[in-house]
């Protein structure tokens, strides 16, 4: 098993985006992860199963201004859980770093994500629309692209926050592997949450790990001998 330090290319990155995300919302920082972690990522979720999410035919919050579409395969675990050790050793190793700017941002020292989120985007029509992440998250989101690319837009409301019809651009960053995107979440900064979509890949399949700190998602227990 690797360990904290092996985990990032380049540690002082890492804080500059988790710093930026907390002033802006977001931030992405490439070249991020190391080879050698992007790795043992794939590989964990090769032996992980994956269920289709479809929510274009059944959008999310269809109807309202805040209707989002999105579809691809994912795999949900919580942090800790057996399978995913590497997802859990990325996960602690991020914590330890956040936790290094506590003299700016206290919060951090309370960061841990407790969900792992697996996605893969295999086909054209693999996306998701503009939404904000849950009300409910805390703190921190972290979004590894382990392999593939894709476009990630990010946007502000035009006149009324909650119409995600009505918005302007604020930036596109292509996520390629080893990208690292931070999003800020409740309870970090003005706890603000950023407008943004993933559009179809542009390397396919692209497979990324989402990690949250959701606080109806409690951390697996360990295992006994």
């Amino acid at each position: 098993m690797q360990t904290s330090y092996e985990v990032f290319q380049d540690r002082s990155a890492l804080l500059e985006g988790i710093e930026r995300a907390a002033g802006q919302g977001y931030a992405f920082v490439p070249n991020a992860i190391s080879e050698t972690m992007l790795g043992e990522l794939e590989a964990e979720a090769r032996g992980l199963d994956f269920e289709l999410g479809d929510h274009v035919t059944a959008p999310i919050n269809e109807g309202s201004k805040q209707q989002v579409t999105q579809m691809h395969e994912r795999a949900y675990l919580p942090i800790g859980h057996h399978s995913i050790p590497f997802a859990t050793l990325v996960t602690d190793a991020l914590a330890l770093q956040a936790s290094r700017l506590y003299a700016r941002h206290f919060e951090l020292g309370g960061w841990r994500a407790t969900e792992a989120g697996y996605q893969l985007y295999r086909d054209p029509n693999h996306h998701i629309s503009k939404h904000r992440d849950r009300r409910s998250d805390e703190l921190l989101a972290a979004t590894i692209t382990i392999r593939g690319a894709a476009r990630i837009g990010i946007h502000e409301a035009v006149d009324d926050p909650d119409d995600y019809a009505n918005t302007r651009p604020i930036e596109v960053f292509r996520a390629a592997a080893g990208t690292i995107m931070f999003l800020r979440a409740k309870g970090l900064g003005n706890g603000e949450r950023v407008i943004h979509d993933v559009s179809p890949p542009e390397e396919a399949p692209r497979l990324i790990l989402n990690l949250r700190m959701r606080p109806d998602i409690l951390p697996a227990p360990a295992e006994t001998a």
